[in-house]
């Protein structure tokens, strides 16, 4: 009796000088529907001058959106691709990352995409916000068969298209080089062909 009275002395005081042991609380899971939150490339940014691109509902008449921002990029062997080099074109820029799971899903989209249109005046750019450089993008090109151009980001492509803050986020810039269409998230082939065809018609 004696002993076990001991024993519950001890306790309480324990607890009066440790407490209890609190249960850890886990953060609250972000809401992400059909695009990947860009955190893994850094690429919030705060007190940036840029413009935000508006995005417009898919689906719209594709109203000019405003002239596409100049770039100079490499791509995967190291060499420059130039948004001059465009001039005249159809193409989509589509910020992506070999990470990214709606990013994954979107890659055959755009290979039916391109295999359609690469012969009538049209390209695909994709941007690449991987981290781990060209050798890591390489090996996802190779094992999916991408026969797009791949890109690799630099610190202020982001900013020029106005901050991109969740990738998949699509492009797509007539041959005047206006933006004429925003998108953010997984996108299919069709909902892309629809804009492209338009676009493909219009005179210079």
């Amino acid at each position: 009796m004696n002993r076990n009275l001991t024993v519950i002395v001890l306790v309480s005081i324990g607890l009066l000088v440790y407490g209890c042991g609190k249960k850890e609380e886990k953060p609250p899971e972000a809401k992400v529907t059909t695009a990947q939150p860009a955190k893994e490339a850094k690429l919030q940014e705060t007190g940036s001058k840029t413009p935000a691109i508006p995005q417009m509902p898919s689906g719209t008449k594709f109203v000019s959106m405003g002239i596409a921002p100049s770039f100079e990029l490499p791509n995967l062997e190291g060499n420059l691709l130039r948004s001059s080099d465009l001039e005249g074109k159809v193409y989509i820029v589509d910020f992506w990352a070999t990470w990214c799971p709606p990013c994954r899903k979107m890659v055959p989209e755009l290979k039916k995409v391109y295999d359609k249109y690469k012969g009538s005046n049209f390209e695909i750019i994709a941007i690449s916000l991987d981290e781990g450089g060209a050798d890591t993008v390489k090996s996802f090109v190779e094992s999916t068969g991408i026969n797009y151009t791949i890109l690799l980001a630099d610190k202020d492509i982001t900013k020029k298209f106005g901050q991109i803050n969740a990738i998949p986020t699509s492009f797509i810039i007539d041959k005047q080089g206006n933006i004429r269409d925003k998108h953010i998230g997984f996108r299919s082939a069709e909902d892309m062909e629809n804009i492209i065809k338009e676009l493909l018609s219009e005179r210079m």
